[in-house]
């Protein structure tokens, strides 16, 4: 892209959307030592089940930030394209779309697994039938 067609970014639009950015990767950064931390703890013993509980409702919080964060980082960040801070806009999608990635990866892992349980429960509680 040539340096005529890029104007000034006086709204901000890109770099809102690269701190929007980290905004949604965020679950991400706390998610995976935090689960390595448990899984640690875990087999050791401990007071596991109120860091876990706890664990729970700081990612799903952080993964409610992600869910409105992300879009919109989004669209400022194709906003933010052809102003002079591409480079904050280019690393706000990015960092929007991995967090969104992440948040679907997490929720798709998340509800297979639910069912796994709840299938093998019902199925030995007597609830389904061979």
């Amino acid at each position: 892209m040539k340096t005529e067609n890029l104007k000034p970014d006086p709204k901000g639009k890109a770099t809102a959307s690269f701190m929007l950015g980290i905004v949604s990767v965020t679950p991400l950064v706390v998610y995976i030592p935090s689960s390595l931390v448990l899984f640690l703890l875990g087999s050791h013993g401990g007071g596991l089940e109120s860091a876990s509980g706890s664990l729970a409702f700081l990612v799903m919080s952080l993964c409610l930030l992600t869910i409105i964060a992300g879009p919109i980082g989004l669209i400022l960040g194709v906003m933010g394209l052809r102003s002079t801070k591409r480079n904050f806009a280019m690393a706000g999608i990015i960092l929007c779309i991995v967090g969104l990635v992440f948040l679907l990866a997490v929720f798709y892992f998340v509800g297979i697994l639910n069912y796994f349980f709840v299938t093998l429960a019902l199925l030995f509680s007597g609830g389904i039938k061979k």
